[in-house]
């Protein structure tokens, strides 16, 4: 509400702290506590780090943009959360696929879609927010196909490393909230 009605707009600058917060309360409440499960996150994290400082830096495989000061410290320009919340996004929208059916291939293209929708949603944001800025003040084209592949990715993984014994309800209302904030936020910015 601080941020959709303007009362506080320096809260945008909190949210890498909730970035951090909904990792741990995510992490608390998983029951998959083995080194696959562990692996893979670290891997995640990593991984989508480094694909966002190759994308700063390049321009591929998102297209030209540069990140604000929002999200909070940056490495190589990027701000370290982005890692986490690559490894957010894919536990949380796996865990969301999973309520619907036990198919890994299924979940496999459901997770990454849903990821990609939650994208839609930030993208006419991310510049009022001063989340990150595109060269032509849109995201291109290919920023929502490098998406989708690189999600994809992340989730097949997951889904063929780490079997889910039991969703993660937390995780799943994590990207439900998510979901709500930014349908919010583009009705009322």
């Amino acid at each position: 509400m601080g941020i959709g009605f303007q009362l506080k707009p320096d809260i945008v600058r909190l949210s890498w702290m909730n970035l951090l917060l909904t990792a741990a309360v995510i992490l608390w409440n998983t029951t998959e506590r083995h080194k696959r499960f562990y692996l893979f996150s670290s891997v995640v994290f990593l991984l989508g780090l480094a694909v966002e400082i190759i994308g700063v830096a390049t321009g591929f495989p998102f297209g030209v943009y540069y990140y604000g000061d929002s999200l909070g410290w940056k490495v190589f320009g990027v701000p370290l959360v982005l890692g986490l919340n690559w490894w957010i996004l894919v536990y949380a929208s796996v865990h969301l696929a999973a309520l619907f059916t036990k198919n890994r291939t299924i979940r496999s293209i459901v997770a990454p879609a849903l990821m990609l929708v939650l994208d839609a949603l930030m993208e006419p944001l991310c510049a009022t927010l001063d989340f990150w800025h595109w060269k032509d003040s849109d995201a291109p084209w290919q920023n929502y196909f490098s998406w989708y592949v690189i999600s994809l990715a992340f989730v097949w993984v997951y889904s063929h490393w780490c079997s889910i014994e039991k969703v993660n309800r937390v995780a799943v209302a994590a990207f439900l909230v998510q979901l709500v904030f930014f349908i919010s936020l583009n009705q009322l910015l």
